[in-house]
């Protein structure tokens, strides 16, 4: 046993107020049974017992009534059956790294589970087995060798979120579309080059993640998921957004750093619930006016552009918190920026002319920022790397 488990297990067993405790880290003990000072707190909600070699768990599981996760990650699973019994009040049960290749039977005996996590297991699709689960909402497959041919998707469809991170998927398949309640959709670090035009299908999403994947361009069937509040498209290769932007008005995030954007559509200005704007590492040298009209804006990360002077429509957000203009060509900053409420500011690898009187003010700006808490950086006036 690790010499920092050991110490924890003490301190654990010495606890003068085991009923206060809601969460309890056995991890790394070399445990193979649940030992039993676990029983002892009563008001248990979350149990780490992963990194162990557990194979049963017991009825006495039960007597911790307000059980709600379970962690059995890298538990050498595959070597042998897991034994559950009937238990009615885990929720979350986590079965990580076990090198499975289909879901425990036992696990249908836990009537409550609405969410599994069955990452970096060896499933070639998604377990047939979570269709006997009728509370499941969620299931994370990540990190699974999937071929995603099932033809009994139907079954599994009171399943709202999926998440199907680095699977080595080339395509999103139809096979896909028998889950009729999707919400949310996880397709991060796979191999995707295109969105299929069936996407729109998805009517339910109101979060997608394509993030890292070799995305060019986005169809016009996208823009129809108009449920969407948040969609990430970090790191692929899009050049282009087009007008249909307009058409995702519940959009409150939008994630479109590292790609090729050269430049943004007026109508972005249309997203009136935008709270949160990611745009750094591009090819933007501008944006459009329109983005004034974004009053709910609370981030904007414009870094690593080439914006040569800085965005005046940035000066009319009201409720601009964080803005992040660094590793730009910008020179002169506007002496209004100082009316922002900004809590982050950021605009470090600038080359500002500081003979320009537009800067005389850059000082006193600062020095506002820091004196109501704010994060700058550059943090004080010294720290700015004259040319």
């Amino acid at each position: 046993m690790e010499e920092k488990a050991v110490v924890r297990i003490n301190d654990y067993k010495l606890h003068p107020n085991k009923d206060s405790v809601i969460y309890l880290d056995l991890s790394y003990s070399h445990f193979t049974e649940i030992p039993e000072f676990v029983y002892e707190f009563k008001n248990l909600k979350k149990l780490d017992l992963s990194h162990n070699n557990i194979n049963r768990i017991d009825k006495r599981i039960n007597e911790l009534q307000h059980l709600e996760s379970l962690n059995l990650t890298d538990n050498g699973l595959s070597e042998h059956k897991i034994v559950f019994k009937k238990n009615n009040t885990i929720k979350t049960l986590y079965l990580s790294e076990n090198n499975l290749v289909k879901l425990p039977w036992r696990a249908k005996r836990l009537d409550s589970l609405n969410e599994i996590v069955i990452k970096q297991n060896q499933f070639k699709d998604l377990p047939q087995r979570a269709a006997k689960h009728h509370a499941l909402k969620t299931l994370n497959a990540s990190d699974n060798p999937l071929s995603l041919n099932g033809s009994y998707y139907h079954k599994l469809d009171h399943i709202t979120q999926l998440r199907l991170n680095k699977c080595n998927l080339t395509e999103l398949p139809s096979s896909l579309l028998q889950f009729n309640h999707l919400e949310q959709l996880q397709l991060a670090e796979n191999n995707i080059q295109t969105i299929p035009t069936y996407i729109d299908q998805f009517e339910n999403l109101t979060g997608l993640v394509l993030y890292k994947n070799n995305i060019m361009t986005l169809p016009k069937e996208l823009y129809n998921l108009t449920e969407l509040e948040e969609i990430d498209l970090y790191y692929n290769k899009i050049e282009v957004i087009t007008s249909d932007i307009k058409k995702l008005q519940k959009l409150k995030i939008l994630y479109l750093s590292h790609n090729q954007i050269y430049s943004l559509p007026a109508e972005i200005g249309q997203l009136r619930d935008l709270k949160r704007l990611y745009l750094h590492h591009n090819r933007l040298s501008s944006l459009p006016v329109e983005v004034a009209s974004l009053q709910a804006l609370e981030v904007l990360r414009i870094n690593d552009n080439y914006f040569a002077e800085f965005p005046s429509c940035i000066l009319t957000l009201p409720q601009l918190n964080s803005l992040d203009i660094a590793n730009n060509e910008i020179t002169i900053i506007p002496k209004e920026l100082a009316e922002l409420p900004l809590m982050n500011f950021y605009f470090q690898e600038n080359p500002l002319d500081f003979n320009s009187r537009k800067n005389e003010h850059l000082e006193r700006t600062i020095n506002k920022f820091t004196e109501m808490g704010a994060i700058v950086n550059p943090h004080s006036f010294e720290m700015i790397t004259r040319p």
